[in-house]
C-alpha cells in the first residue's frame, strides 16, 4: 500500500505521460483496459454473490465504470478506471460523498467486509486505489486543466467550484 506522498507524486508521474488528448496518454490499450475492466467485474461479481456490470464512457479521461447492476443487492457503490495507470477511484455513492473508504465504512455504506473486498480485488488486478481525499486536491499539474475554469469543466466537487481537482484529471467528463 503507497502512502499519500507516493500516489500524490504517481498523480504527477502520469500526468506527464506524453498524450496527444487529456482523455488518454498515447498507447493506451482500450481492449486491454477492457479486458482488465471485465476481470475486475467477474471478481466483484463472484465475491458480492451478485452481479457487476463494466459501464464504458466516452469523451472522459476514465474508460470505464464498474458497479454492481442493481443496487438493491449489491453495495452501493461505483470504481472509475482511469485511462491513465491502472488507477481506480471508489465513489459512495457519489464522488463527493465519502473522503475514503474509512469514512464509508464508519457511515454505514459499506461494511468493512464489503470493503476489504473491493480494495483485495483492486490490488488483485493490479490497480491502484487513490482515495477521494487526494484526486479532491487542487489540480496543480501540467495539462491544461490547470488553466480551465468552472465553465469549461464537469466539477463533481462543490467545493472546487472554480478551479480543477486531480478528479477531473484522471476520472471525469473532458
Amino acid at each position: 500500500m503507497r502512502n499519500d506522498r507516493e500516489l500524490v507524486q504517481l498523480l504527477h508521474t502520469l500526468d506527464r505521460l506524453p498524450s496527444d488528448s487529456l482523455e488518454y496518454p498515447q498507447g493506451f490499450d482500450a481492449n486491454l483496459a477492457l479486458a482488465k475492466a471485465k476481470g475486475l467485474a467477474e471478481r466483484l461479481s463472484i465475491d458480492f454473490s451478485s452481479a457487476w456490470r463494466v459501464a464504458p464512457n466516452q469523451d472522459a479521461n476514465y474508460y470505464f465504470a464498474v458497479e454492481p447492476e442493481d443496487f438493491e443487492s449489491g453495495p452501493l457503490v461505483g470504481i472509475r478506471l482511469s485511462n491513465f495507470g491502472n488507477l481506480a477511484a471508489v465513489t459512495t455513492p457519489r464522488p463527493d460523498s465519502h473522503p475514503d473508504l474509512e469514512q464509508a465504512v464508519a457511515d454505514g455504506v459499506l461494511s468493512p467486509g464489503q470493503r476489504d473486498l473491493i480494495v483485495v480485488a483492486l490490488d488483485a488486478i493490479g490497480y491502484t486505489l487513490i482515495p477521494q481525499y487526494l484526486l479532491h486536491r487542487r489540480y496543480d499539474g501540467i495539462s491544461k486543466i490547470a488553466e480551465m475554469g468552472k465553465r469549461d469543466l464537469l466539477l463533481t466537487y462543490p467545493d472546487d467550484l472554480g478551479h480543477a481537482a486531480w478528479w477531473n484529471r484522471f476520472f471525469e467528463y473532458i
